[in-house]
């Protein structure tokens, strides 16, 4: 749809698992590259893990970051909740969240 509106659009692969560190690594390069390269204006996260990985590279390029969020916050020290941590240490500049319950989370 954004496409046919004009937009130009970069769709990058799903977000590897956190312990494959050498393709977390190829991704945030890739979202960087596509940011530089296709010009990109804003830079929009899919869910926990994207957020994690994308929204600091968004921030570093100084591109607006919208998260869209799915997932009530875990707290605590599991790996969903340290998950969790790295997607709002990633600050977007503004998050959709999918519920009220999402949102208050």
């Amino acid at each position: 749809r954004w496409r046919a509106e004009g937009f130009t659009v970069a769709t990058l692969p799903p977000v590897p698992r956190l312990r494959r560190r050498d393709r977390v690594v190829a991704l945030r390069h890739a979202v960087a590259r596509a940011i530089r390269d296709h010009h990109i204006d804003v830079v929009y996260t899919h869910g926990v893990a994207a957020q994690a990985m994308a929204g600091g590279v968004a921030r570093r390029a100084r591109v607006p970051c919208v998260w869209h969020a799915h997932d009530v916050f875990h707290a605590g020290w599991s790996i969903d909740a340290l998950l969790h941590r790295l997607a709002a240490a990633a600050p977007a500049s503004r998050v959709i969240a999918i519920s009220e319950t999402v949102a208050a989370s």
